[in-house]
């Protein structure tokens, strides 16, 4: 017999869910994952394709050759300096974000989006999302021939990674999310993938691989082994698509072939620029945020958004981290923003233990080894802060406020 007969569904459920925060502390205290995803992005992004270019590797292989229309000898002591203030920015905000505030973390009552509340948010919008991919049908599973339509592109990523929220939110909160959630993200997934956008799939992937490591549902090396099998399965297929024998200085060409590519944006900028400021005026940064007004509600919003002032080449469409970095801020700026960014992510992870601040980290995680390093920050401060925290919170206050119908588990659902 329950000690609170009569109250069960406010002080009981309280303390259940105090019990639940508690464990979660335990379980994952000290682990900052976008430490470990930051390092990674750096070395793939940054540090590998320097290398490949300083050494004269995969040469022989598609597109490498244009990495060497710039001469490295002329900003090679410069970049690395730039790239030695970014990471060391970065790891010393999240070191000083994590030891600061001093403070116990307050265990408070949290109410809960129920599971049918979620699905009635969502079905709308996949469904709006459908009837525009139907009629753009003819642009899916093209490869280049049909090119590659951004607008349509963002709306399916848009409805992707709002879906992708509420996934790991019911994960994190039930354990077993509802069928609708999961079928929006796998159909909007194919979607994405039918348009040649491969990196937007990625951050499901990473948030749910992150997931069963946080709740200890699937070990690290498990889960490190599995994604290293994947990878080799998918540079095999692309060399078999290319027509290529299978060697590993193949599988390292499909491997890397992304982030060199990517990087000509990076040496291009420094190639063509005389000099760099040390501090800038981030008007390409402060502009991108013209970018979470839906497009159907503005339309030319693309104009008001100011391009990045440095001159560069971007032959494939990626932007190097360093070049949305560099031109935005500065030299020194861009430490500055860095340190700022590494003491936002571990304060968050340190402090923010409900149910909607874990599911944030772990999706703001997802982004990081790879969106953050290679597309500008129009795509990624739409991404994190629209599609991850401002609709999220929206639909939650909106339900807190007007919805507000509690079960015994201290759901909120629909009336």
């Amino acid at each position: 017999m329950s000690i609170f007969p009569r109250k069960k569904s406010i002080i009981g459920c309280t303390i259940n869910n105090c019990m639940i925060m508690q464990k979660q502390e335990r379980s994952t205290r000290g682990i900052y994952y976008h430490n470990y995803l930051f390092v990674f992005g750096f070395i793939y992004y940054m540090i590998i394709p320097l290398l490949i270019v300083k050494y004269g590797l995969l040469a022989d292989y598609p597109a490498i050759h244009l990495l060497d229309e710039y001469s490295l000898s002329r900003f090679f002591n410069v970049y690395l300096i730039c790239c030695t203030i970014v990471f060391i920015s970065f790891l010393a905000g999240s070191r000083i974000g994590a030891r600061s505030w001093k403070r116990k973390d307050v265990c408070a009552k949290e109410y809960l989006l129920g599971k049918p509340l979620i699905d009635r948010f969502i079905i709308p919008i996949a469904i709006v999302g459908l009837f525009v991919a139907f009629k753009n049908r003819s642009a899916l599973f093209q490869g280049y021939l049909a090119g590659y339509d951004t607008s349509l592109v963002g709306a399916m990523a848009t409805i992707m990674i709002s879906a992708m929220f509420w996934l790991i939110y019911e994960f994190v909160a039930y354990k077993r999310p509802s069928k609708v959630v999961v079928g929006t993200v796998l159909i909007f997934a194919v979607i994405l993938l039918g348009l040649g956008s491969r990196m937007y799939v990625v951050i499901p992937v990473l948030a749910g691989m992150l997931y069963l490591v946080e709740y200890k549902v699937i070990r690290l090396r498990t889960i490190l082994f599995c994604a290293f099998l994947f990878a080799v399965f998918v540079a095999a297929m692309g060399l078999i698509r290319f027509g290529n024998a299978i060697n590993i200085e193949g599988l390292l060409y499909i491997g890397f072939a992304e982030p060199c590519l990517t990087w000509i944006s990076a040496e291009s900028m420094f190639h063509y620029s005389e000099s760099l400021n040390l501090f800038s005026f981030p008007h390409n940064f402060l502009t991108t945020f013209y970018n979470f007004v839906p497009s159907f509600i503005f339309p030319d919003k693309g104009q008001y958004i100011r391009e990045i002032a440095l001159p560069y080449d971007q032959p494939l469409g990626a932007t190097n981290l360093i070049v949305s970095l560099v031109s935005n801020f500065g030299i020194i700026g861009s430490g500055i923003f860095m340190f700022c960014f590494g003491y936002l992510l571990s304060s968050i992870r340190r402090h923010y233990k409900s149910i909607f601040g874990v599911t944030f980290y772990i999706c703001f995680c997802g982004v990081i080894p790879f969106q953050f390093f290679r597309d500008n920050f129009s795509i990624v401060n739409k991404v994190v802060v629209m599609n991850l925290l401002i609709v999220p919170f929206l639909l939650r206050q909106f339900a807190l406020i007007f919805l507000r119908r509690k079960n015994k588990r201290n759901e909120v659902f629909i009336r």
